[in-house]
């Protein structure tokens, strides 16, 4: 539900693109918190390197796509 909250009001001001790639990079921080911190009951998944330079990579992905919506 709050994603297509997120959608309808982020949408017509971002675009569709930074929009999705935003809300994918939120729903995958809460995933991976979830697994660091075993909420919910799930078994924890230590927070290793791979999962920090993703979410790096997704931010800078994320930044980038904002930066060329602005110039353009």
């Amino acid at each position: 539900m709050a994603a297509v909250i997120s959608m309808i009001v982020a949408a017509p001001q971002l675009g569709i693109g930074l929009a999705v790639v935003g809300i994918l990079f939120g729903q995958v921080t809460i995933g991976i918190l979830i697994d660091t911190f075993g909420w919910f009951g799930v078994e924890k998944i230590p927070l290793d390197y791979n999962r920090v330079i993703g979410m790096v990579l997704m931010l800078a992905g994320v930044f980038f796509v904002y930066r060329s919506k602005i110039g353009a």
